[in-house]
């Protein structure tokens, strides 16, 4: 028996939560369809299909089909066009569209390298319980925190996908390498770190360097040191042995000052009044 069930997400008046940086805007349950079909649409915000019985078939702008199997998922960014429908057996799919300003940060993370219509998950069985913890909350929506649980919950799962994604770009040896260089890093957080230098370290070029560490991280290698010494200061700043000067030695910054103005970009307060918050 066919059976359509969708949660839409109300307009909440307050302009902090409406401006939220992860909105879901509508999402659903379609189970064991025969006559789904949508031909062609372009719409401004990313659809997610996880199909769980049966099968279907999906296709972008290029007009090339793909199937879409028990257990695999397909993410559709903005303004891109596209067509899905069941196959003759039917199915059954969990939806979501979405939007914010995050997901247009991960975008450029959830897709592999030569691929920029859509994002194609092959293995998507784990984040089957996800979609329903979701739809979960979406139904209850009792509070605004229903809806705000729900929205962190696609955020977590959305940053699985491009964590995942990311890695499988990567052969087992690129891996290594870079997580070679984290333990190098991490190592080395008392003396002054450079990008040629751990370039040079690992025998590759900086460029190729810097690509393979974003990958498999988000960040640059030095925007990785600078986040954890940053994150390392945070712990020593707790201990009350340790002046801010010692903590500025220990970690590798020249001076005093270029550590509490590096700190004070970062968390938006100097290194000796976040000590006061603690």
């Amino acid at each position: 028996m066919e059976q359509y069930q969708s949660f839409s997400v109300p307009i909440y008046p307050h302009s902090a939560i409406e401006k939220r940086d992860t909105r879901i805007l509508v999402a659903g349950i379609y189970t064991n369809v025969k006559t789904h079909f949508l031909d062609n649409r372009t719409l401004s915000e990313w659809v997610i299909l996880l199909c769980t019985e049966g099968s279907g078939w999906f296709c972008t702008d290029n007009g090339e089909r793909h199937q879409l199997q028990c257990g695999e998922m397909v993410l559709f960014p903005p303004a891109v066009s596209h067509s899905y429908a069941n196959n003759a057996e039917g199915w059954t799919v969990l939806w979501v569209h979405c939007t914010g300003n995050i997901l247009s940060a991960l975008q450029p993370l959830l897709y592999a390298e030569n691929e920029k219509r859509f994002v194609f998950i092959p293995n998507a069985q784990e984040f089957i319980p996800i979609f329903h913890r979701i739809f979960e909350h979406l139904q209850k929506a009792n509070a605004v925190y229903d809806i705000l649980f729900a929205e962190s919950l696609l955020l977590q799962m959305l940053c699985q996908i491009a964590e995942n994604t990311q890695i499988a770009c990567l052969s087992g040896q690129q891996i290594e390498l870079v997580r070679s260089a984290i333990r190098y890093i991490e190592g080395s957080l008392q003396q002054p770190l450079c990008l040629d230098t751990l370039a040079e370290q690992f025998h590759i070029s900086k460029y190729h360097f810097i690509r393979l560490f974003r990958q498999y991280t988000g960040d640059t290698p030095m925007e990785y040191c600078r986040n954890l010494r940053l994150k390392k200061a945070c712990v020593l700043l707790a201990n009350p042995r340790f002046s801010v000067a010692q903590i500025s030695e220990m970690l590798g910054y020249n001076t005093p000052y270029h550590f509490s103005n590096t700190f004070k970009s970062r968390f938006g307060i100097s290194p000796t009044k976040y000590r006061k918050l603690l």
